[in-house]
């Protein structure tokens, strides 16, 4: 066992495919999280969605979507940072400077 905080943590085994743990490595690393973490709020989230930690306050938006993730976040934001690649197009050929055909 260990702990979390002021909460006693249970250690379990999970069996994931693959798939599964690439994507769950993927989005730990964007979110800066653990591999734990990210299992237990997918765990809250699902099965106990009234459980979770209100914050009293206001908050007042110009726009309606839906709250975004902290991993959807930190992948904008690394998408943001992240050098583009700007290439030149190609020259373009005008007729008015080709060589006339021998």
């Amino acid at each position: 066992m260990g702990t979390h905080g002021h909460v006693t943590l249970q250690r379990t085994h999970l069996m994931l495919t693959q798939e599964q743990y690439t994507l769950l490595k993927a989005e730990a690393e964007v979110a800066g999280l653990s591999v734990g973490e990210l299992v237990r709020r997918a765990l809250d989230r699902v099965y106990r969605p009234r459980a979770r930690l209100r914050v009293r306050g206001w908050e007042i938006s110009f726009a309606v979507w839906r709250r975004p993730d902290a991993a959807v976040v930190a992948r904008r934001l690394q998408e943001r940072a992240r050098p583009r690649m700007i290439t030149a197009p190609p020259p373009r050929r005008d007729s008015r400077h080709r060589r006339a055909s021998p």
